[in-house]
């Protein structure tokens, strides 16, 4: 499987949480949870849970048979990455579920995601989604910018 990663930078971890929650509200379930910040955090308790930007590690979260906006996927993981307060969180897609999605209509659903996270900035590409030699898009506040 190749990976698509959406990668949104300079988060909130609050907008990261809400998000995390809304993509869990429709799925039909989380598969799996990991953290090497939290190891308390498990499938039962993270809509609880106190999640703090000041710790530095990953939280990583799969969902199974995910409804956002007008798009389905199968396979969909979230991890949330914490390094110094500075947060990012990356979207990752079997890019074999979105081949049939045109590419202005991806681009539309990545800025919907960027309006929940409150964010300007993101990348999209084959994984690292931040390397120009594998993007398909980016926009860093400014303007978008295709790679292709």
């Amino acid at each position: 499987m190749e990976l698509l990663e959406i990668l949104f930078d300079k988060i909130d971890i609050k907008h990261g949480v809400d998000f995390v929650k809304k993509v869990s509200s429709n799925s039909e379930k989380i598969t799996k949870i990991n953290s090497n910040i939290y190891p308390d955090l498990t499938v039962d308790n993270y809509q609880n849970f106190t999640f703090k930007s000041k710790d530095n590690g990953t939280v990583y979260f799969q969902f199974k048979n995910t409804q956002l906006f007008d798009y389905y996927f199968k396979y969909f993981e979230i991890i949330i990455v914490i390094i110094e307060n500075d947060i990012e969180l990356n979207i990752w897609l079997d890019s074999e579920e979105t081949k049939n999605i045109h590419l202005n209509d991806f681009i539309l659903f990545c800025q919907e995601i960027a309006k929940d996270l409150n964010t300007p900035f993101y990348y999209c590409g084959i994984e690292p989604a931040y390397d120009k030699n594998t993007q398909f898009f980016s926009y860093l506040g400014i303007n978008a910018q295709c790679c292709w």
